[in-house]
């Protein structure tokens, strides 16, 4: 198996047409395509694919506020140095704090400062990978959630699993 590699630090160079036609031309060699692109991935819509299989990817994790819990002391708001910490809902009898998820890391700091163990950090989805079939051979294509950053991990997602569809495939060409 070999891999053919499109790439251009340039957004609207031509990476996508020139893997879509190399799609169309040697469709008959046994292609499998990776569409590293994340976040503005349109490899899969060139080639009309039909999505079969998407997985969610989980990133760094989000601290989540018990609202119930939280009597709004104030120490995980001195513990992150990410200012994460906002007013929490209204209509409770006393002042409760929560995390904005844009902001927040996930590194847990704040965690073992709540005196009221109200804090704990949950894993949140950051992206998802999509297996997909086309005409031309499958396409494996990957997306970010917006505000996630993690563009890099999701197009190593991708590229292993175009890699294993070959295997499995036993198709001469990866085109990424």
């Amino acid at each position: 198996m070999k891999t053919v590699a499109f790439t251009s630090a340039h957004p609207g160079a031509g990476a996508t047409t020139l893997a879509a036609l190399i799609g169309l031309l040697w469709a008959d060699e046994g292609l499998v395509f990776a569409d590293c692109d994340a976040e503005t991935g349109a490899l899969a819509a060139s080639l009309g694919a039909r999505d079969v299989l998407t997985r969610p990817i989980a990133g760094a994790g989000v601290a989540v506020v018990d609202q119930v819990v939280c009597r709004g002391c104030g120490a995980c708001v001195r513990a992150c140095r990410f200012d994460a910490f906002v007013q929490g809902r209204a209509g409770f009898a006393r002042p409760t704090l929560a995390v904005d998820a844009l902001v927040c890391q996930g590194c847990g700091a704040c965690v073992p400062q709540c005196p009221d163990r109200a804090i704990s950090v949950e894993a949140r989805v950051m992206g998802s990978v999509t297996e997909a079939d086309t005409a031309a051979g499958p396409v494996v294509h990957g997306a970010v959630e917006a505000g996630a950053d993690l563009a890099s991990a999701l197009a190593a997602e991708v590229r292993e699993a175009a890699h294993r569809i070959a295997r499995e495939r036993e198709a001469g060409f990866v085109v990424v």
